[in-house]
């Protein structure tokens, strides 16, 4: 049986992974300040780590 390894030798994937599980990500107007507000507050529900928080469906 072969063993899987998440961790690469500088850590960056095991950081990738708990980011990704723990961290919300960046609003997104930090990244790009001319996306309108609108647009953020969709993409930072979509985005949500507590499934219940996002959108039911595509009806938003």
């Amino acid at each position: 049986m072969r063993r899987c390894r998440i961790q690469d030798a500088d850590g960056t994937s095991w950081r990738l992974v708990n980011q990704h599980l723990n961290e919300q990500p960046a609003p997104l107007r930090t990244l790009r300040p001319d996306a309108p507000a609108e647009l953020e507050r969709l993409v930072t529900r979509l985005m949500a780590k507590d499934p219940a928080q996002r959108p039911a469906s595509a009806d938003v």
